[in-house]
């Protein structure tokens, strides 16, 4: 992902995602939607500034960009949806530690036991300090609200 398209439309694709759930996040009740809505504003406006960075830098010599480029760039927008749509599905709870066990394991090529530990440090901070502490309404994701009704 060397190449200046590949960086444009990998950080247009994260501000869109942001965009959208940011969207999403405006129609959940105040309390829950402050978190998402401000954590979507900040992704916005941090992946605007990374998208004027590469819009300054100079354009790839034509030829420049290689195929090796490509598995590359597809693997980062693989990833950057993943934990949009795993929290759709299985709400933040869920979805933020069970990301951050895979990407430690897949990406980082953490051992397993490091990949579960992050997992669930993650998952105790977001549930200790946000769900209990903070008091804040954790998105439940779909399967939440299917086994919750």
């Amino acid at each position: 992902m060397r190449t200046r398209r590949g960086k444009i439309t990998v950080t247009l694709a994260v501000i869109s995602v942001a965009a959208l759930l940011t969207a999403i996040a405006v129609s959940l009740p105040a309390p829950a939607g402050r978190f998402p809505v401000i954590a979507g504003l900040i992704t916005i406006v941090a992946a605007s500034a990374h998208l004027l960075s590469n819009l300054k830098e100079t354009p790839d010599a034509p030829g420049a960009s290689s195929a090796a480029a490509a598995p590359s760039e597809a693997r980062t927008l693989l990833w950057t949806a993943s934990l949009p749509a795993a929290t759709y599905f299985l709400g933040l709870p869920l979805a933020l530690p069970l990301f951050t066990a895979l990407y430690w394991r897949l990406r980082d090529h953490a051992s397993w036991r490091a990949s579960l530990v992050a997992g669930l440090a993650i998952f105790a901070l977001v549930t200790g300090v946000l769900g209990f502490g903070l008091q804040v309404d954790l998105y439940p994701g779909w399967l939440g609200r299917w086994l919750n009704p």
